[in-house]
């Protein structure tokens, strides 16, 4: 197994901050301090979103992974999270932005040389990144638009899951012909959350996880994995929400995974902390690089 894996697991190293793991022996390299870094797909640089929640802003910060220098920083107004960078260009990345925790947060894509907004979609509609530097966007009743920052967007297929079910988010292989979906099944009283995967254009859409609490996906660089979580964490009463989470990851052939250590059907990720022993990583996992 190859590449970097990002990740806030303190209870690793108890280290505050992003720390990039590796799957093939090698000790653990803390990135930076901040709980919350995304990294370029070449792990060379990585952007940090901080809310103010007292001052209603949000610091943005590109940083080069090597030096440690400041490439790019900015404020803006209103709750910034969930920044992805583009797979392509050193200068462009999208975020979510909202006025809160709570309120509807929009998709923005972000010029960092004028720190612009050079698209925006509401927070209806899922999107993502093609690895070519386009993005694959999602509208409300299922259809699919590809779209190019540079231009406009065309049709692109269509996803139609199964009833009373709806899609929350989606990450697209690095080859660019699969994609992995967060869809929420809407039942009562709690909702529950798998993964799934189609074609780009939606066609043989297949449940990869059963676990009713799977949330996150992260492609491996090569496309023929996929981590996930299963997030206890995630599932709330009206007092609050209680419980852990446990990172994972499958073949992306896989179908249907339980992800319990009795079925057998999933794995873990087994990595050094500083002191050179051998542990399970666990969650938040963030990016999977080169």
């Amino acid at each position: 197994m190859h590449g970097r894996l990002w990740h806030n697991n303190y209870a690793l190293d108890y280290r505050e901050g992003t720390q990039i793991a590796s799957p093939e022996g090698k000790l653990p390299v803390l990135a930076t301090t901040n709980q919350d870094a995304h990294p370029w797909p070449d792990g060379t640089q990585f952007v940090t979103d901080n809310w103010n929640v007292y001052d209603d802003n949000s610091d943005l910060q590109v940083v080069d992974m090597a030096s440690g220098q400041m490439l790019y920083s900015a404020k803006a107004d209103g709750y910034l999270r969930n920044s992805r960078p583009s797979p392509v260009s050193k200068t462009m990345m999208m975020a979510t932005i909202g006025k809160d925790s709570i309120s509807p947060a929009d998709t923005i894509f972000i010029d960092l040389k004028t720190m612009s907004v050079v698209r925006r979609f509401s927070a209806d509609d899922p999107v993502n990144w093609l690895p070519d530097g386009r993005y694959l966007r999602v509208l409300s009743d299922g259809t699919l638009r590809i779209g190019d920052l540079a231009a406009g967007e065309v049709d692109a297929g269509r996803i139609d899951p199964p009833a009373a079910h709806s899609v929350q988010h989606l990450w697209v292989s690095p080859k660019g012909d699969q994609v992995a979906w967060r869809i929420q099944h809407n039942v009562s009283p709690t909702p529950e959350v798998d993964l799934w995967v189609s074609k780009l254009d939606g066609s043989n859409l297949e449940r990869v996880t059963q676990t009713k609490m799977s949330h996150d996906a992260h492609w491996s660089p090569d496309g023929s994995k996929i981590a996930f979580d299963v997030d206890t964490g995630h599932f709330c009463n009206g007092v609050g929400c209680v419980g852990t989470c446990d990172l994972w990851w499958v073949p992306a052939t896989a179908r249907n995974v339980i992800a319990v250590p009795a079925s057998g059907d999933a794995w873990t990720f087994k990595v050094m902390d500083t002191r050179g022993s051998e542990q399970t990583l666990g969650c938040a996992l963030i990016a999977w690089t080169q």
